[in-house]
């Protein structure tokens, strides 16, 4: 069995929503195949690919149903219909996109299978429909918008109206309380350390980083 490329290392989480998972049974080092990669991590950082079709499928069963897994796979191995169906259900899988040498061939059995969005003999056609529609997904906030609830669930349960606007009111004041902090000489320094190590060989998100660390500013806070 073939060693699991992964450019993330195990101990650390992914800090985004999304991740790409790359299936490619006949994966090169060459500039082509680097360049791709780099161009995938400048629009989600966290890409981790496989080499054997079997472990590709047990790590997206072993993870958990919130993530939102892209999936990009070949049509070389022969078993892209197989490892498709296997997996299509389940919830994490948020996309699929089949890279093939015969479009033609694979438009049929794909049709049913609505999580595949593109399939392409061009990879950079590939990339470039994974870049919009990321940059779709995130201005529509996915479909599990991110949310702030100081309330424990049991809670919640019967509130009225006016339980509801003291909702608003609290999380109000959480947010006030969270601008009135003091901040600390060193937050900037420890903020950027980790963002290194996260993003460590992703040359676009560095470069964002560069400029936040030489351009930032307490009356510019929002970057």
């Amino acid at each position: 069995m073939e060693e699991t490329f992964s450019y993330i290392s195990p101990q650390n989480n992914n800090l985004e929503t999304f991740s790409l998972i790359w299936l490619e049974t006949s994966l090169d080092e060459t500039k082509k195949y680097i360049d791709i990669q780099q161009r995938l991590r400048a629009s989600i950082n966290c890409l981790k690919i496989f080499q054997d079709s079997d472990e590709c499928e047990n790590y997206l069963r072993s993870i958990s149903k919130d993530n939102r897994i892209i999936l990009i796979i070949n049509d070389q191995s022969g078993e892209e219909l197989l490892v498709v169906s296997r997996i299509h259900q389940l919830r994490q899988v948020f996309s699929i996109y089949v890279y093939c040498t015969c479009e033609e061939r694979n438009q049929q059995w794909t049709k049913t299978f609505p999580k595949i969005k593109n399939i392409g003999t061009q990879f950079d056609t590939l990339v470039n429909e994974i870049e919009s529609n990321q940059m779709r997904s995130i201005r529509n906030k996915v479909d599990e918008p991110f949310q702030i609830n100081i309330f424990k669930m049991n809670s919640c349960q019967d509130l009225s109206t006016t339980g509801l606007n003291g909702q608003f009111v609290y999380s109000h004041l959480l947010i006030d309380c969270l601008l009135r902090m003091e901040s600390n000489p060193n937050d900037k320094k420890e903020l950027i350390d980790v963002c290194r190590k996260y993003y460590d060989g992703n040359v676009s998100q560095l470069n964002i980083l560069n400029e936040f660390e030489h351009n930032y500013s307490p009356d510019n806070a929002i970057w």
